[in-house]
């Protein structure tokens, strides 16, 4: 006949002994059984049958948790490398969108380097003639010590006399004036809307970091309750915890995964 041996304080560890035989507590002991123990420590009151039920419920609601929380924190974090992978596409994006309005804006001076070019051909007094590429031309925008304008070098079509090319340099200033003024409030827009999807991936990579705590907190609580549980069937809390040792550090391992998608930044 088996029974408990007297147990020691603070000790983690349980013995079997022969009731006709001295005490051993030797490692050749039987090793703890949490069902053999229970159904041995339980008094005949509290229904040993029941309580192995219940034990057996225990168990199977700690292996359906873990479980549980596994396959939830898996399919979450498929989840956050999807949207944070749609946010980089539309960061992306955005960028792209900028570099070809910037390309479309040039330098307001050039804008009236042409029209300086259409004014001074107009008051050239030179003789045209067909085949011309370029021509001295006075600059009224700019003068000399003696108050006269200095001379400029323009380069001409050819085909085309002075004003003929003086309307070619104002229209080529209109082109930058125009497209200037048209792809500036869209350059603001989209550099704002960029400045949008950024702060949105900032706040997935915060709410991500933010729900590992919070599943975290609500584990820990399982884990409690679940303790709190076996304890009211068993006499052993430092077996208990060990029995609960493995389901936290499976959890633990499945936050350091989540969080490793905090260091993902938009390219």
């Amino acid at each position: 006949m088996l029974v408990p041996l007297r147990r020691v304080p603070w000790s983690p560890t349980f013995g079997l002994q022969r009731i006709d035989g001295p005490p051993c507590l030797h490692p050749r002991c039987v090793p703890f059984r949490p069902l053999l123990v229970l159904a041995l420590v339980a008094p005949q009151s509290a229904q040993p049958r029941n309580v192995l039920r219940r034990f057996r419920q225990v168990s199977r609601a700690q292996v359906e948790l873990r479980e549980s929380v596994l396959e939830l924190s898996a399919e979450s974090a498929e989840l956050v490398e999807q949207v944070i992978a749609g946010l980089n596409e539309a960061c992306t994006s955005v960028k792209g969108t900028i570099s070809g309005l910037q390309r479309q804006i040039r330098d307001p001076s050039e804008a009236e380097l042409w029209i300086s070019r259409g004014n001074a051909l107009l008051q050239v007094t030179q003789q045209w003639y067909p085949g011309m590429t370029e021509v001295e031309a006075p600059d009224y925008s700019r003068l000399g010590d003696d108050g006269l304008p200095l001379s400029m070098t323009v380069e001409l079509n050819p085909k085309k006399h002075f004003k003929e090319n003086a309307k070619l340099c104002f229209k080529q200033a209109s082109k930058i004036t125009k497209a200037i003024e048209k792809c500036t409030p869209l350059l603001k827009a989209q550099e704002e809307e960029l400045q949008r999807w950024k702060a949105e991936l900032t706040k997935v990579e915060g709410s991500c970091l933010c729900w590992c705590s919070s599943r975290a907190v609500t584990y820990e609580l399982c884990i409690e309750n679940l303790l709190s549980l076996l304890l009211s069937h068993g006499r052993d809390a430092m077996r208990c915890a060990q029995n609960l040792q493995s389901f936290r550090n499976e959890f633990r391992i499945s936050k350091k995964r989540l969080r490793g998608f905090s260091l993902l930044t938009p390219t």
